[in-house]
């Protein structure tokens, strides 16, 4: 169980990957990609860590 489920009782809500091109302005482009690849470190680094406990 999660800290969030034991809060809300439910599971977290996922955050859906952005597909390149999907918004038509270019800043919004930039920060959901962005957004993408520090989601896709921090979970490297979270299984990284499990692993070492």
């Amino acid at each position: 169980m999660t800290p969030f489920q034991a809060v809300y009782g439910r599971p977290p809500p996922t955050i859906p990957h952005y597909v390149h091109g999907n918004s038509k302005i270019q800043a919004v482009d930039g920060d959901l990609l962005t957004r993408d690849e520090i989601l896709q470190h921090l979970k490297h680094n979270l299984t990284r860590a499990q692993h070492r406990m």
